[in-house]
């Protein structure tokens, strides 16, 4: 009896010196402006467009969402739309250059699908261009009931940005290549709006929706020639995106709802990364009974430790983000066992990192790319990239991996442009390297 008593006591105590400790952590990190109003973030957007707002609520990914749940009220599921099953073969085809033409049957019912779905498309286009609308005005405008943020719905979003997509297609065989741009416009204008709510799946869905849509556009460029207008705008559109930080907004978000999500023991917030991995065991009675508070109070403080750490990486390009990741896996190595959420969860957000930054790229690389057809109007490509400031670029932009230039040639009516990859260094677009090539 006395060994079970002083066993009590000993961790009654270190729990209370376990919480006084994150207590302590918790008024460093407000002090550096990293705790601040839950769902509240500033808007990614600049300034002077139509698409800048406020509280993730004030986001016109509303009005995507309030479509989604209209298509919803009956019960059915995204892959029983009569559309999907055409539409996600064809898109998986679209995504590659080489994989830009159809057997003659399936480009047969892809035309006939983009036709009869074309009131549909056209809303969605409307949709991409609409200003920041209140989820509450929306669903009372259109007659919806309010549906809950979860995969099944940003499933059912991919699905309509794959449909767009196959427009895109369509109007680009059909000789009309202004239109599929401008579709291609619409696509990138609805990642804007996915990345303004503030959840790592919105942000998921969204890198998914311009990663495809610059590969279409990518091998859709050489093929046909656009208006200067129709350039301009597509470039508008990207300028308009803001992804690295619209990124840095969810992962300060994710900071937040994490303190939130472990000190409330409610479900019911939009969780961040650890719901999804972990959530039997944070919401546990045993991990949450009186005996594993000294190991639950330590746990949650590493893992807020290490999401602040990620924090400053997500305020950083890829290649100033070495130091702080080594910090991160030096604290990893030392946890073990002694914070089974930090050391299973936290791991996942370096891949997050490395797929963020080469879509930051990608956006990039559509920029110059972009740049570099309007100017080729005079006849030829320019000789290098600083010919294209300030007339088709603010700035040429640093790669986000080597932090210099993009790789840039031009020769015979053609130009070779690409960045260094995560490896930092230029392979000369290589099998063996791991370079990202726009063209």
């Amino acid at each position: 009896m006395v060994i079970i008593v002083l066993f009590a006591g000993i961790v009654s105590v270190l729990g209370t010196f376990a919480k006084n400790d994150l207590e302590r952590f918790e008024s460093e990190l407000r002090a550096q402006g990293k705790l601040g109003e839950v769902g509240k973030p500033r808007s990614a957007r600049p300034e002077e467009t139509v698409f800048h707002s406020g509280p993730a609520e004030e986001s016109a990914i509303s009005l995507f969402i309030a479509l989604q749940a209209e298509m919803h009220k009956d019960g059915t599921k995204t892959k029983d739309w009569p559309w999907y099953e055409t539409v996600d073969k064809a898109a998986s085809g679209l995504f590659w250059p080489e994989g830009f033409s159809f057997p003659e049957d399936e480009e047969k019912r892809l035309i006939e699908v983009v036709r009869d779905e074309g009131e549909l498309i056209d809303r969605l286009k409307t949709i991409a261009e609409a200003a920041p609308t209140p989820m509450e005005q929306i669903v009372q405008l259109m007659d919806l009931e309010a549906q809950p943020i979860d995969y099944g719905i940003f499933s059912g979003v991919l699905a309509y940005c794959d449909l767009l997509r196959c427009d895109a297609y369509v109007s680009h065989i059909q000789g009309r290549p202004d239109d599929a741009l401008k579709t291609c416009e619409a696509l990138i204008r609805l990642e804007g709006h996915i990345h303004d709510f503030p959840i790592l799946i919105a942000q998921f869905c969204g890198s998914a929706i311009g990663v495809s849509t610059l590969s279409f556009v990518s091998s859709m460029l050489p093929r046909a020639k656009y208006s200067d207008e129709s350039l301009e705008s597509f470039a508008d559109a990207l300028n308009d995106l803001n992804c690295a930080e619209a990124f840095e907004n969810i992962i300060e978000e994710e900071l937040l709802r994490s303190r939130i999500y472990f000190s409330s023991n409610e479900s019911g917030i939009e969780a961040p990364m650890l719901y999804y991995g972990l959530r039997g065991l944070a919401m546990s009675r045993v991990y949450r009974s009186r005996i594993f508070t000294f190991l639950r109070a330590n746990d949650e403080k590493e893992y807020l430790w290490l999401v602040s750490k990620y924090v400053e990486c997500a305020r950083l390009p890829f290649y100033q983000q070495h130091s702080v990741k080594a910090e991160i896996e030096a604290k990893l190595d030392k946890l073990g066992w002694t914070a089974p959420i930090s050391t299973t969860i936290t791991p996942i957000y370096s891949s997050i990192f490395t797929r963020q930054s080469n879509h930051e790229v990608q956006i990039d690389l559509a920029k110059v790319a972009i740049a570099l057809e309007r100017y080729q109007k005079r006849g030829r490509y320019p000789d290098a990239l600083d010919a294209l400031v300030p007339e088709y670029l603010s700035e040429v932009p640093i790669d986000q991996f080597s932090g210099e230039e993009l790789v840039y040639s031009s020769s015979g009516g053609d130009y070779l442009l690409y960045s260094a990859g995560e490896n930092g260094v230029d392979d000369g677009e290589s099998d063996s390297g791991d370079d990202i090539v726009w063209r």
